[in-house]
Parts: structure tokens; C-alpha cells; sequence
């Protein structure tokens, strides 16, 4: 079984005035993986091609996401959510369970939808059509789910549990996940990798603490949320250093193990 899920190699979308999507080389692991980026950075072109909603101009993607077993093998949730118009809350659940015993009702009642079952999508507001869309993934028994800004339209005030009930999933049944998203917050708490869009080219991919503990420059920073990033004579005047080998994770280095900068993020309470 290969440690991968995907490869892309010399991939390429058009555009009109510059590439949607431009990937000489990178490979998508196992796991939960973000993919960051402000908007129009490639996020959601990415996931079609990852999904073969859409095909490159050129290149090729390889896909070694398993096939073999009863599993089936991934499941989509689009940023429109992808809900059926004619179908109540409970039956997108029933239409899609795959080897998952558990009533449709108790997986509505996770994302506080039970009261709301027999109601369709026109019916529902955005928030409850991305915790259904939600829903309804987990429920295929999919061995990847690619999640394309999952929870836009969510109550924050709710996101954490709808991500403890999908995170527990995930761990139970050996799902991966690869999930767009603009918040920080979100790509910190869940995901092991990230891969980080501009314009349509990767500037950063790998794990998220490399990303987390020692951006390489500016952008990459930002995409986790505020930071302090300081000059090598800020770094001098403030911080007294003067080692070129300072603790890992405290500065950020050149290619030449030169200082360049220091990070830090404030997350879970603590600063790093």
C-alpha cells in the first residue's frame, strides 16, 4: 500500500490571464492535509482535479487511493455542498450509507440536525446544508473525503463539535481527509499536512509543525493566522541574537543558516 494518495506531476490548468493551477511535482500523503490559500489561490481547482471533477491541460495525476476494497473509495463535498433538491435531510443519509450501521437519525442529531429531518435542502439555511453535506460524507464509509470549505457558513461557536465528531470518525474508521479552508484555526487543530496555494503554484508543502514552527517567509506566516515576524536588526536590537544557530522553532533561517526572522503564534493558549 503506498504511503501516498495522490501525485501530481507537471500539472497544469489554464486561465485567462495566468494558470489556475500550476504543479511541477507534489504528492498528497495519507492523513488529514489543508490546503491553504486566500481566495483564488487554486484551492477548490485543486480538489476537482484531485476528485476528476475537472482535468488538467496537461500533466498527469496518479491516484493511489484504494480501489480494491468494499470501501468506497472517496466522497466529495463541493463548496455549493452538492445536496439532492428533492431529498429530505434523512434520506441524503440513508441513499449514501455504506457499511455504517449507525442510524441516519443519531448522525443527524450529532450535527444538531435531527429536528430537521424530513425537511429539504431549500428548506434548510446554509449553516445546516454544510453540517448535512457533512454528514452525508461520513456516512458513505468513503476511505477519503475531500472537503472543499466544509463548514463557510457554520456557527463558530459550533465548529469545534462538528469537528470532534468527524475527527473521531476519521480515527475509528481510517479516513483520510483533504479539506480547503481560509481558517487557520481549523488547519491547525486537524491536520497533519498542509499545502499552501498562491496563484495557482504551491509555495509550501509538508507538515503542518514544519509550517507552524518555522515558516520561510512572510505568506506562509500569515496563512496560520497574525504573527511577529522581525528583521535580522530587529532581531539584534530586541532580542540580543547573535548565534546563527538559534533553537529550533524560535527563528526562522535562510537558506544559508543565516537569522532571518522569528515566529509567533498565538494558539490553544500558548505562544510559540
Amino acid at each position: 500500500m503506498s504511503d501516498r494518495l495522490w501525485h501530481l506531476e507537471d500539472v497544469r490548468v489554464e486561465g485567462w490571464s495566468r494558470p489556475r493551477l500550476d504543479v511541477p511535482d507534489l504528492d498528497i500523503p495519507h492523513g488529514i492535509t489543508a490546503v491553504l490559500g486566500i481566495s483564488g489561490a487554486g484551492k477548490t481547482t485543486l480538489l476537482n482535479l484531485l476528485c476528476s471533477f475537472a482535468r488538467p491541460d496537461r500533466g498527469r495525476i496518479e491516484s493511489f487511493v484504494d480501489r480494491d476494497n468494499c470501501r468506497l473509495p472517496l466522497f466529495w463535498v463541493p463548496q455549493n455542498d452538492g445536496l439532492w433538491p428533492h431529498r429530505t435531510a434523512r434520506a441524503h443519509l440513508e441513499q449514501v450509507q455504506n457499511g455504517v450501521p449507525r442510524p441516519a437519525i443519531d448522525w443527524l442529531a450529532d450535527f444538531n440536525l435531527e429536528e430537521h429531518a424530513e425537511k429539504t435542502p431549500e428548506q434548510l439555511s446554509h449553516g445546516e446544508r454544510n453540517r448535512l453535506a457533512i454528514a452525508r460524507a461520513l456516512v458513505s464509509g468513503a476511505a477519503v473525503l475531500v472537503l472543499d470549505e466544509p463548514m463557510a457558513h457554520v456557527d463558530p461557536a459550533r465548529i469545534g463539535d462538528y469537528w470532534t465528531v468527524i475527527r473521531d470518525w476519521c480515527r475509528k474508521s481510517g479516513t483520510s481527509l483533504i479539506i480547503a479552508t481560509h481558517a487557520p484555526e481549523v488547519a491547525l487543530s486537524e491536520a497533519e499536512h498542509a499545502i499552501c496555494l498562491r496563484d495557482g503554484r504551491v509555495i509550501s508543502s509538508g507538515p503542518m509543525r514544519d509550517l507552524y514552527h518555522a515558516p520561510r517567509t512572510r505568506e506562509e506566516a500569515a496563512l496560520l493566522g497574525p504573527f511577529n515576524w522581525l528583521s535580522p536588526a530587529d532581531l539584534r536590537q530586541w532580542l540580543g541574537a547573535t548565534s546563527p544557530n538559534p533553537p529550533v522553532g524560535a527563528v526562522a533561517l535562510n537558506a544559508q543558516g543565516e537569522i532571518l526572522a522569528v515566529t509567533a503564534h498565538h494558539h490553544a493558549g500558548e505562544l510559540h
